[in-house]
């Protein structure tokens, strides 16, 4: 009775794992006493597992109960359990073994909870952690589109400042050739900042390396400066060189 009274589903084994006792509550919950699995076969354990345990759950458990029986060390474990009504339920359970003076093992004792609700939190807060994840991918993607325009962008809006000023140079008269050569070697010169830009995008999600070449930075700097000019001037912010 006192056994009974224990908020929990108890059972007992002898040193081979045998089930010897199923507490009421244990009894009631997967729907089948010890005399019944008994009566099943010479081999109690095999029917508990075969009848009750889900199928993809049933070879883990086997094994780490074997695996228990012969060293004698505690078990632990979580698995689905068909209860009585037909409902599959997670539960976990442990077992413990009763040693006499000499270390051999006289019976063991389990005891196993329903964790079903635990199981299924656990679960929602994988999924709420996946969909986290992925929105931080697309707010990354999204940081790294706008960087990507913004690096395009300059280039391109000085090429088309330094071709309409080659087209202004051309059509006065007479027109002015050397100004127009000078527009149009700037253009020539962002297209091709505009390409280097692409071409290392390109190279950033193929995950390849680019050659390494040597460089003043007093251009990077200036080539920075430049980029940032018009955003710059947008926000008041003066850089001195």
């Amino acid at each position: 009775e006192l056994i009974d009274a224990i908020p929990g589903l108890v059972w007992t084994s002898n040193n081979l794992g045998q089930p010897t006792y199923f507490n009421k509550r244990l009894e009631e919950w997967i729907g089948l006493k010890v005399d019944e699995l008994r009566a099943r076969s010479g081999n109690s354990l095999a029917d508990l597992i075969a009848v009750t345990l889900h199928p993809e759950d049933r070879d883990m458990i086997r094994e780490t109960i074997m695996e228990s029986l012969q060293t004698g060390s505690p078990w632990t474990s979580r698995f689905r359990q068909r209860r009585a009504d037909g409902a599959w339920l997670w539960v976990e359970a442990r077992m413990e073994a009763l040693k006499d003076e000499t270390g051999n093992v006289i019976h063991w004792y389990g005891i196993q909870g329903e964790i079903e609700s635990e199981v299924r939190a656990q679960e929602a807060l994988k999924e709420v952690d996946q969909k986290l994840a992925k929105a931080a991918q697309l707010a990354g993607l999204a940081e790294l589109s706008g960087s990507i325009a913004h690096e395009v962008s300059q280039p391109l809006a000085s090429a088309m400042a330094n071709g309409g000023a080659g087209a202004i140079w051309l059509t006065k008269e007479p027109p002015d050739i050397e100004r127009a050569k000078l527009s149009v070697d700037a253009l020539l010169q962002d297209l091709s900042a505009a390409s280097d830009v692409v071409q290392r995008v390109r190279m950033l999600f193929q995950q390849r390396v680019g050659a390494r070449e040597k460089e003043d930075i007093n251009n990077l700097v200036m080539s920075v400066h430049s980029y940032l000019s018009m955003e710059l001037s947008l926000k008041n912010i003066r850089i001195s060189t």
